[in-house]
Parts: structure tokens; sequence; C-alpha cells
């Protein structure tokens, strides 16, 4: 009788859990941006773009842009002007494509160097990056020479951000504040559900399973969501492994559901059941 109580408490426990870790998020989440007292970043909106072997000499582009219809390994330069304060960053993101970043054609950043990314990886994968710039201030030449990537017949460009370091970080948090708590959010319900299973392993092993791979379902979204985040990159200065742990996360959220799907199917039935059986009395 004990343990059929204690199985019987857990799911209100682990709604409290959750609960709470939700507060703690996002009252942390309001905290930091509450105190930070900081001059927002600068995010470039327009540039010019050159591709090889266009007709047209440059065009105009807004950020993000997409340039469609592109041969591997096609050249894409794009060119903008920007204020800079001296020592302040750059954040530049790139999307499975190499590219050079020069300030007054001097060259300060290479992404994508072949020698940084495992001999599997035709195209590298995408990177966010504080680039230093060397000493430049004032009215600088921010241009950027991008390689299309291989796999794929588009390279989709983002808006640079510049300004001290403290601004970028919390204007990158700014923007990318629900997707990144999101993203924790669903690692901590993750690990929570792993946990409370192992513990029910010798109560009810049934429910052990059912409550095991709701847990994996949300570890490995968790996952996903956290190696596509544009902050996490900043924090994890790892391309490659927050490309892996998008991959895997997105593609293993398959193994949890199709074990879950007996589940469903058998409280359906025994719902079904239910309802018919005053009927059939």
């Amino acid at each position: 009788m004990k343990n059929k109580s204690t199985i019987r408490n857990i799911p209100y426990l682990t709604i409290i859990l959750l609960t709470l870790i939700c507060i703690l998020l996002l009252s942390s989440k309001n905290m930091i941006m509450s105190q930070a007292s900081y001059p927002e970043a600068t995010i470039v909106s327009s540039a010019y773009a050159m591709v090889e072997g266009s007709d047209s000499d440059k065009e105009e582009i807004t950020f993000p842009h997409t340039f469609k219809h592109l041969s591997p390994r096609t050249h894409v330069t794009v060119t903008t002007h920007i204020n800079l304060n001296k020592d302040d960053p750059i954040y530049i993101k790139t999307v499975y494509s190499p590219a050079k970043v020069y300030l007054d054609d001097e060259l300060i950043y290479e992404f994508g160097r072949t020698e940084n990314y495992p001999s599997y990886m035709k195209d590298p994968a995408t990177e966010g990056y504080l680039i230093g710039t060397d000493g430049h201030s004032g009215d600088t030449e921010l241009r950027i020479e991008y390689l299309s990537p291989v796999t794929r017949s588009s390279l989709t460009v983002y808006s640079p951000i510049y300004g001290a370091y403290k601004s970028l970080f919390f204007t990158l948090l700014k923007l990318n504040k629900w997707s990144f708590f999101i993203a924790l959010l669903e690692l901590a319900a993750g690990v929570l559900f792993i946990f409370i299973s192992l513990m029910l392993l010798y109560y009810d092993k049934e429910v052990c399973k059912m409550i095991f791979h709701f847990g994996f379902f949300s570890l490995m979204s968790g996952m996903w969501s956290i190696g596509e985040c544009n902050y996490t990159g900043v924090i994890v200065k790892n391309p490659t492994l927050l490309y892996l742990c998008a991959f895997i996360g997105l593609f293993s959220q398959m193994i949890p559901l199709l074990y879950l799907f007996p589940y469903t199917t058998l409280f359906r039935s025994a719902n079904y059941s239910y309802r018919e059986a005053p009927h059939r009395a």
C-alpha cells in the first residue's frame, strides 16, 4: 500500500518540481535582463552584395538574405560600413559556409578552415563568433567573403552585430532568450523524468518505462534546441559539438516516440472499453 501511495504522489511531485524549475529559470532570466544596464549593440540591417558569375555588379540586400541557385563554392562578397569604437568586437554568424572577414582590407578572421572540422563534413557547421577588431575604430569597411555550401544550392547571410563585449552578450541573450531558456527547461525536465523513472524501477516497470521514454524525448528535444540556439554558440565555442548535438537530438526524438506509441494505444483502448462498458451491460 505504501508503494502504491508513493507512485500516486509522483505525478504531483513532478508537476511541483517542474513548476519550481520554470520559476527559477524565468526569475533568473528576468533578474539578468533587469540588471543589464548596458548600451544596445548595433545590428547591421543592410549591405551590398556581389555574387560571382552574376550579371549585376552589386545589389543592396537586407539581412537576413538568402542567395539561391548557387553552384558549390560560389564566391559571395558582402560589404558594408560600420562605426566602431576602439576594441569593439563583431559578432558574425555563418551557416555551412566558409568565410573570410576583412576590416579595411585587413583579414581579421576566417570561418570554416578544413583543419578545424572532421573529414566527413563537406561543409563546416553553423558558427557564431565574437571577432576582435585589432584596434580598428571609426568609420570602417566590413567585408565578408563567403563560399556557398557544397551540400545545398543556397547561402543565407545574417546581420553582423557590433558593440562592447557586454553589449553583445546581452543583445544576443535578448534576441534568443526564449529559445535558450526553453532549451534549458527541456533539458532539466528530461533529467528529472529519467531520475524519477530510475526511482520507480523496483516498483512498477511499465510506469518506469513510460516515464523514462518521456524524459528521454524531453532530453533529446532540449539537446536539439540547445544546439540550434545562437546564444549557445557564443558560450560553447565548439561548432562541431553543437552541430552533432543538434542533429543527434533531432533524429533521436523518434526513438522514445516509437516506444511511447504502444502506451498511447493502450490508454485509448482502455478508455474506449470503459466508455462502451455501460452499453454492453
